[in-house]
């Protein structure tokens, strides 16, 4: 199954917030770590926050990956641990060796696709590439955003623009 929408996580609540609301809505969402977090994080910190925000929101069809910029050591070590989708924004000859080392992973290591990205502030943080709104991240946001229990209500959460 293809995801409908892809939502930048920067945080274990982000993660589980984009689960539950992709839970409510019946859709497959693609939690898409952006290379700041990715970079800050390390990959052991980013397959723990995909695990434990899978096993707090149990049977939800979710994809995920990681954005490495251009940084090849990144896509390596998220790789090595586990990272199933890594994106890399180097010269493609080396993105072609780096996929063919994921292959050994039973990874895939793919170009930035800018109309793929939908522009999202969640919780007060912008992530993505491009102006692109689907309504699934409409709904997605409008569920993540009315979820009980969550402390940032007044933080809107906005799209559209170029970064």
């Amino acid at each position: 199954m293809q995801p409908n929408a892809d939502v930048p996580i920067y945080s274990l609540d982000d993660a589980i917030a984009a689960l539950r609301a992709a839970k409510v809505e019946g859709t497959v969402v693609r939690l898409t770590v952006p290379f700041p977090a990715a970079a800050s994080f390390g990959p052991d910190v980013v397959c723990q926050i995909i695990r434990q925000a899978r096993s707090v929101v149990p049977d939800v069809a979710v994809d995920w990956l990681v954005q490495c910029s251009d940084e090849a050591g990144l896509v390596l070590a998220m790789l090595r641990a586990g990272v199933p989708r890594v994106q890399f924004d180097g010269p493609d000859s080396l993105r072609h060796s780096l996929n063919d080392i994921a292959q050994q992973y039973s990874a895939v290591v793919e170009p930035s696709f800018p109309s793929r990205v939908v522009q999202t502030t969640v919780f007060g943080r912008t992530g993505g590439q491009t102006g692109g709104r689907t309504g699934a991240a409409l709904n997605v946001e409008r569920s993540v955003r009315a979820m009980p229990g969550r402390d940032d209500q007044e933080n809107p959460v906005v799209a559209g623009g170029h970064p």
